[in-house]
């Protein structure tokens, strides 16, 4: 079995500033994208989403991000914002 740690991005926001710097995608096995502060849509906050997104690519990381925001728009809107950054 795989075995790696979960990367919360909005999380590490609110722990540490930095964003993704020491992303850690060598050992990751998922990250989890949320707006911070707020934990809602991820464009527009705090956080560098597409900077993000880019850093994680250069490592090779091949899994999923999943995303756990509360939109304060419509759901699909949201979506097509956050599948904009990638």
């Amino acid at each position: 079995m795989a075995r790696g740690v979960e990367f919360d991005f909005s999380g590490r926001k609110v722990l540490v500033t930095g964003g993704s710097s020491g992303i850690g995608a060598r050992i990751a096995a998922d990250f989890h994208a949320a707006g911070a502060p707020g934990r809602h849509e991820l464009v527009g906050g705090e956080l560098d989403y597409r900077a993000i997104f880019a850093a994680i690519d250069a490592t090779g990381y091949s899994g999923f991000v999943g995303l756990e925001f509360s939109p304060t728009i419509g759901p699909e809107e949201a979506l097509a914002q956050a599948l904009g950054l990638v």
